[in-house]
């Protein structure tokens, strides 16, 4: 599964549940989405938003900030 899949699962599912690493990230990046329903009028401001967060960097600093390696999922080698 994907970290923050597995981080939700530790949390929310297990008891004493442990993410022991995580794979080294593929060339690219992993790509993630976000669900609404078809042909919800927030669409056209979640897309918004998003890429206001891609073009000014934030998302890179989100992604860096809580879903890497500093999370404490060391990279298994």
């Amino acid at each position: 599964m994907d970290l923050p899949t597995a981080f939700y699962i530790r949390d929310a599912e297990l008891k004493n549940g442990v993410i022991v690493g995580q794979f080294a990230p593929k060339t690219g990046g992993e790509q993630f989405g976000l669900v609404l329903s078809k042909g919800s009028p927030l669409t056209a401001c979640v897309t918004k938003a998003v890429d206001a967060l891609r073009g000014n960097g934030s998302l890179k600093t989100i992604t860096a900030k809580w879903l890497s390696g500093t999370v404490g999922a060391p990279v298994l080698k």
